[in-house]
């Protein structure tokens, strides 16, 4: 009787719509909570934007300024619009991991899941054939019974070193991708503000670290597969093969793959730093840009800080003064 599993597509079903709810549940909290101190943040900074402009300290044309406070609000409205942020910058994150992955395994993109569910399913037939044949040795034959169970069980590690470490680095970078998805609208709000921009470009690099992982495991694991399955359709457990070299040399191919696979990550690590570079560069105009304004806000802050200390002073002074005069003017009489 052919063993057949469904393991992966049916954890993989369940993660995604278990993700899909929680990223839009924690995303509109999210979104409900900072909305305020957003909302008044940005007021604060177009304010004082505005005044220093129409004062003249900010040595900026007009349409620059103007430029900035329209870049500004649409990056407000992508962070604090739940519907925005999870129909555009989730969804548009998420093609472009289905499009990576389906255009690196050539295959439609979920499919991964399934080629895994189907070298997992002949694994555990040759060991279920392996089994029967150990159950069918008579007591006497210890030795062919021994036999059958060791190569039970290196079958059993090659298809755990393949398939199921595969299968658990791309749940864990599906899960992981999910929850900076939920936390997102945090760190595109820190895009609105010059000195907190960092956080956004950290943010990116995470997200596309845990894209490019997902898309080549996908692509190392269809290969794996296919060369897994190709040295599967070999094995014919019913034949003068020598099953223990057979068991053995699926063993060194496994562990071989699982060293590509295990590599995808500082790939994929390497690659995202690469692209989360350029962002620096996109956004570091809009900083640097904002340099003057901000070296002007904590001029004025500091000078009405000083002012408000220098005041406080004074009115003190005066208080002890007018102190000691009550308390001098009663032993003069």
């Amino acid at each position: 009787m052919p063993a057949t599993t469904n393991v992966f597509q049916g954890i993989g079903g369940t993660l995604d719509n278990a993700t899909t709810t929680f990223v839009t549940n924690v995303a509109s909290d999210t979104i409900a909570t900072v909305y305020p101190w957003a909302l008044g943040a940005l007021t604060l900074y177009i304010t004082l934007y505005a005044y220093m402009m129409m004062t003249g300290q900010v040595q900026e044309p007009f349409k620059t300024g103007l430029l900035k406070m329209v870049k500004v609000m649409i990056v407000g409205t992508m962070a604090l619009n739940a519907d925005m942020y999870l129909n555009g910058v989730v969804e548009a994150f998420r093609g472009i991991e289905e499009g990576l992955t389906s255009a690196f395994s050539g295959s439609a993109g979920g499919s991964i899941y399934a080629s895994l569910d189907s070298s997992l399913s002949k694994g555990l037939e040759l060991i279920m054939q392996c089994r029967e044949k150990a159950q069918a040795a008579s007591w006497r034959e210890m030795g062919t019974i021994f036999m059958w169970y060791v190569i039970m069980g290196i079958l059993a590690i090659g298809f755990a070193l393949v398939v199921v470490f595969g299968g658990i680095a791309i749940l864990m970078s599906t899960i992981y991708l999910k929850i900076l998805f939920a936390i997102g609208p945090v760190f595109i709000m820190c895009l609105m503000f010059p000195v907190t921009a960092k956080f956004f470009d950290s943010w990116v690099g995470f997200v596309l670290n845990h894209v490019l992982i997902v898309a080549l495991t996908a692509v190392v694991l269809t290969l794996g597969v296919t060369i897994y399955d190709n040295e599967i359709s070999k094995v014919v457990i019913d034949s003068d093969q020598n099953m223990l070299m057979v068991a053995l040399e699926l063993l060194v191919v496994a562990a071989i793959l699982y060293g590509i696979v295990k590599g995808v990550m500082p790939m994929a690590a390497a690659l995202a730093g690469g692209i989360s570079m350029k962002f620096p560069h996109i956004t570091g105009g809009y900083r640097t840009l904002d340099r003057p304004f901000l070296a002007l806000v904590w001029k004025q802050i500091s000078c009405c800080l000083s002012s408000f200390f220098q005041t406080l002073q004074a009115t003190g002074n005066r208080c002890l003064n007018a102190a000691g005069a009550g308390c001098t003017s009663p032993r003069s009489s």
